[in-house]
């Protein structure tokens, strides 16, 4: 694993030291916000060192601590009382609550964020990807023809992916072949931007 390189398990092991010294002197992280340099999490700082401590846990091969971690990231967010007011916080939630496995709690969520944004995308998308890798294809492919339905721009290709996806599994694979070939077609699959996800898409035709 990468914690097995010496100079990369230093690192690693630095990046604990730091986030403890930081989660038992808050007074660094009212410094640093007041330089500005938290601006994007304010409000979650906490909750992100835990965050990242738990990424390091999990390089090192420590499980244990990496879903402690986790779970303290999840409690310390949680106590924010996050709202649909606060998109910021709810989508930290649910990323902080993968790891440790709490998939029930995160659906319910992501159906609150549908609600209350119902023209933005990305919810139902994230929404069909947590059915789809619980094993649920049925229940993910309406989700995921409306997510896709409203994606525009890069984002589309994205989109389509998880939907031919989730089409494949569910044997309707002409579907999902027809709807990848056409995406592919578009002249914005030749964007740089879209390298990644249009040579996913290239190996997945490769596949099915």
């Amino acid at each position: 694993s990468l914690g097995d390189k010496p100079e990369s398990k230093n690192v690693l092991e630095e990046v604990i030291s730091v986030g403890n010294l930081w989660v038992s002197d808050p007074s660094r992280i009212a410094k640093a916000n007041a330089r500005g340099n938290l601006t994007e999490i304010k409000g979650l700082e906490l909750p992100e060192i835990y965050a990242k401590q738990g990424d390091a846990y999990e390089a090192l091969g420590d499980k244990e601590n990496y879903l402690k971690s986790y779970e303290k990231a999840v409690n310390e967010t949680l106590k924010l009382k996050p709202t649909e007011k606060n998109p910021t916080q709810v989508i930290y939630l649910v990323a902080y609550m993968k790891p440790v496995k709490q998939l029930p709690e995160i659906e319910p969520w992501l159906v609150r964020m549908e609600l209350a944004y119902p023209k933005e995308f990305t919810y139902p998308q994230r929404r069909a990807k947590l059915l789809f890798d619980k094993k649920q294809p049925a229940r993910a492919l309406p989700v995921a023809e409306h997510a896709y339905s409203m994606s525009y721009g890069n984002n589309k290709f994205t989109s389509g992916l998880l939907l031919a996806q989730i089409q494949n599994e569910l044997k309707q694979k002409d579907a999902a072949k027809k709807l990848v070939s056409e995406l592919l077609a578009t002249p914005e699959a030749q964007s740089p931007r879209n390298k990644r996800v249009v040579k996913s898409m290239e190996d997945f035709l490769k596949k099915i």
